[in-house]
This record gives structure tokens, C-alpha cells and sequence, in this order.
């Protein structure tokens, strides 16, 4: 086995350990395609090994070349990760265990998904008012201060408008037979240069509200950057459609197998072989790409535009 490979299964053990993908980039102040990247066969510079050294507990040689004794390393990494989530975080999982939930049943009787619930216990998720009060209804111990406060908390959003917790009920009057729904909001796609843009590939379980867009895994990101102007402004939402197929003239958010991702107008070329992406705005010319060097393309269904700025 190459040692790509075997650092790669030494970082799915510490992914293990720290309970997601997320909660390891958050401790090891990294981004998700970063994890991603060292997963898939890259390694990282010498002075990285020696800052995740630092930030882990665990030693270089071990996370370079797996030597030492992994049992010993892992007790170092849970001290390591207990240091980063003690608090207010902690006190929940305290409290909810005392109570003898475990997180699916605890989920439920607070009626939000198991998903978000544990975003919020790893750091990963950030909690509504709305979710803090129905904690603290099952679990009148807490105080709702140490919840929606500190450093460590869970930090608070509103559950009113286009933004709440992923898992949320919508709160608005819609027609007869339209559906609403908060899906996961991720990072954002460079709507301009090439090189400038990424998606975070790991949910923050913040959700955006989606209105009848019929796709189960249907996902929000924020447009960055100008050349879809005037459609598409910096700062609007799009709602992004991975079972979807996408269809010339379709607006796409599309991912090179590089990692840069952005919102182009899609046409094919060369029956598939060739993807052309355009703009709207005309500063930006089009660009061809083959289509190996595309990881994926996803249409847009829906466009969440933000009407005020202050």
C-alpha cells in the first residue's frame, strides 16, 4: 500500500474519532476539500504535519508514517478533542445522556432531524432560538444563556425569512399544493474569475428556504463574484439540483476536478465532450472545459435574491 494511502486511512481514523469530517477541519482549522484532498492521495507539507501534530496531540512520525502505537495516539486526539468542545456544547450531551436519550430519540422529542442535533453537539451546526427553547423544554436543567452564549455555544440564527435551522418547519403561508423547505446551505460559487471559488463540501446545517424545488438532496449556495450580472446579483442564493441533469441554457454551478467551482450558463459541445460556460455579464468571456476536467454539474433551481443589502 502507498503511503498516501495509508496517511489516507490514518486520517479516516481520526475522522472517526472526532465524530465528522467537519469536526476535524474545525480542529484542525482546515477546509472540507483540504480533508477531502488528503483522502483522495494528497499529502500535506512538512509544516503542516507539524501544526495538525500540535492542534491533535498526536505525534508527526505517527501521522506521516503511522509509527508508534495507535491506541496511545487516539487517548492524546480525544483529549485534544474533548479540550475543543467542552462548554456549553458539552453540557447538552451531559444533560441528554443523564436523560437517557440517545441523540435519534432526543432529536425527535425536540422535533428536529438527528443530523442537526449532532452538528450542534460536534460544533459544527449552529442552533435557532426556536430549537434552544424546545431543548431546554426537555431538558429544564440547562440554562438557555449557556446555550445561546460563550465562545462554544452553538451560536443562535432566527428561524424567520429565508434562513434557520436545516431540519426547520417553514414559517409562512404558502398556496394550496406548494411546498416549502429549509435544505442545507453551504459555502458559496464564485460567480466571476475561474480560480477564485469554492464549495465547503461539508453541510454547516444551515438551512435556505427552498420553495417546490423537487429534489431530496437539493442544497443552497451563496453566488459570489459579478459576471452573472444583472440575473444573477453578489449575495443571491441559489438552490442547487444534484439529480437533476442539466440541459443547455440551464444555469449550472459546476466543480473542475481541481476544486474551483463557479455559476456559469451551461451548453454542450462536441455531444458532451466539451462543456461551454457563459456569463451574463459580457466582461466575462465564455470558457470551454472538457468535460475530465469537470467534476460535476449541477443545475440551479431556484434563485433566492437579496432584495435589501442593510
Amino acid at each position: 500500500m502507498s503511503i498516501e494511502k495509508q496517511f489516507a486511512l490514518r486520517i479516516k481514523r481520526l475522522i472517526e474519532v472526532a465524530g465528522s469530517q467537519r469536526a476535524l477541519g474545525r480542529l484542525l482549522d482546515v477546509s472540507s476539500p483540504t480533508i477531502m484532498g488528503w483522502l483522495a492521495g494528497s499529502m500535506p507539507y512538512d509544516s503542516t504535519f507539524q501544526k495538525m501534530s500540535e492542534k491533535t496531540g498526536v505525534s508527526v512520525d505517527w501521522l506521516r508514517f503511522g509509527d508508534g502505537d495507535e491506541d496511545r495516539e487516539m487517548v492524546n486526539f480525544r483529549r485534544a478533542v474533548g479540550h475543543q468542545i467542552s462548554g456549553a456544547r458539552s453540557k447538552l450531551k451531559i444533560a441528554r445522556d443523564r436523560a437517557g436519550f440517545t441523540q435519534a430519540q432526543f432529536a425527535k422529542k425536540i422535533g428536529y432531524q438527528i443530523g442537526v442535533l449532532q452538528s450542534i453537539e460536534d460544533g459544527s451546526g449552529r442552533a435557532s432560538e426556536k430549537m434552544i427553547d424546545a431543548i431546554i423544554k426537555v431538558l429544564p436543567t440547562l440554562e438557555k444563556s449557556d446555550l445561546a452564549e460563550g465562545s462554544d455555544s452553538p451560536r443562535t440564527i432566527s428561524e424567520l425569512g429565508t434562513a434557520a435551522t436545516f431540519g426547520s418547519k417553514p414559517n409562512i403561508r404558502l398556496p394550496e399544493g406548494v411546498r416549502a423547505r429549509y435544505v442545507p446551505h453551504l459555502s458559496w460559487a464564485q460567480a466571476g474569475a475561474l480560480d477564485a471559488g469554492f464549495v465547503d463540501d461539508a453541510y454547516d446545517y444551515t438551512g435556505i428556504l427552498s420553495i417546490d424545488v423537487n429534489d431530496a438532496r437539493a442544497f443552497g449556495v451563496e453566488i459570489r463574484g459579478n459576471s452573472m450580472e444583472p440575473r444573477i446579483a453578489e449575495g443571491d442564493n441559489a438552490i442547487v439540483c444534484p439529480t437533476w441533469t442539466p440541459r443547455a441554457g440551464d444555469t449550472v454551478i459546476c466543480r473542475t476536478v481541481h476544486g474551483d467551482v463557479m455559476c456559469k450558463i451551461y451548453q454542450p459541445k462536441k455531444g458532451g465532450e466539451i462543456v461551454v460556460l457563459s456569463s451574463y455579464n459580457p466582461a466575462y468571456p465564455p470558457m470551454e472545459l472538457k468535460r475530465e476536467e469537470i467534476a460535476w454539474i449541477y443545475p440551479v433551481g431556484q434563485i433566492t435574491q437579496s432584495l435589501r443589502k442593510e
